[in-house]
């Protein structure tokens, strides 16, 4: 028998099985990616725990999205590490005021054997439902109440938060390679310009992200994380080491819009 693929492989993880089932309101498929009782903690929704509870989620997912009709979302990419698994897809929507194409995370977190215990997801709500939204912390709080120590944030990425915690927009901007990007809310920022401009912004405002979960599988550190301000927000960032170990992405799913600066 050949081995699947990685491209397969990746398409087979539960996470995105149960994500691609809650756009299609396919209840059952959704239930079955879990090893007991399932849950899931999504925007607008909070915590969803119990089959009866998620099949009632599932049935009127395709509808939080603006769609009376189910949804196809596209892969873009995965991390997996410490037990836990990521997928970030796409969902393109075609909204009365706009198409647009919306970004999704959906991070999972696993029984022994190999079923979802809880789903966690995160993305943009303002188009949605044209209200800036607010999401509260998806992970109890406590184990990690700290940011930018070493063994949690290694190598390059924990100079990034240490700069910006200082407050340092010089020392922050020397992190990101010749070519990074960053995606937010509907704006993807390609210029060194465009990007020291939100950093100027969170530097000013001294913008303090604390752990709550970190998955680094050597590329890419996806970071759950909450603000300690009131109200305490949460949401997911994912960090993308570049060939010259450097900044290469970022891609934040929370309701931070750029374009509101």
């Amino acid at each position: 028998m050949t081995p699947p693929s990685q491209e397969e492989a990746g398409n087979q993880a539960r996470e995105l099985l149960l994500l691609r089932a809650l756009f299609r309101g396919d209840a059952t498929t959704a239930v079955e990616q879990f090893a007991g009782e399932p849950v899931i903690d999504a925007p607008r929704v909070g915590r969803v725990v119990g089959a009866a509870a998620v099949e009632r989620l599932a049935c009127g997912w395709p509808g939080l999205f603006r769609s009376d009709s189910p949804l196809e979302i596209e892969l873009r990419c995965q991390t997996a590490a410490c037990g836990r698994s990521i997928s970030e897809v796409v969902v393109p929507l075609d909204l009365p005021h706009a198409t647009i194409r919306l970004l999704v995370g959906v991070m999972g977190t696993f029984s022994d054997d190999g079923s979802l215990s809880e789903a966690r997801i995160y993305y943009f709500e303002q188009p949605l439902t044209g209200e800036p939204g607010f999401r509260p912390p998806a992970v109890k709080r406590g184990g990690m109440a700290r940011l930018a120590q070493e063994e949690d944030v290694p190598q390059i990425n924990a100079e990034y938060f240490n700069a910006l915690t200082a407050g340092d927009i010089e020392r922050t901007m020397a992190v990101f390679g010749e070519n990074a990007y960053m995606e937010s809310g509907l704006s993807h920022l390609s210029t060194r310009a465009e990007i020291r401009t939100v950093y100027e912004h969170f530097c000013n405002e001294r913008v303090r992200l604390y752990a709550d979960s970190v998955t680094d599988d050597g590329t890419r550190l996806v970071l759950e994380w909450h603000s300690p301000e009131e109200p305490v927000r949460g949401g997911l960032a994912v960090y993308e080491r570049d060939a010259s170990n450097k900044i290469g992405a970022i891609r934040l799913y929370d309701n931070f819009d750029p374009d509101a600066l």
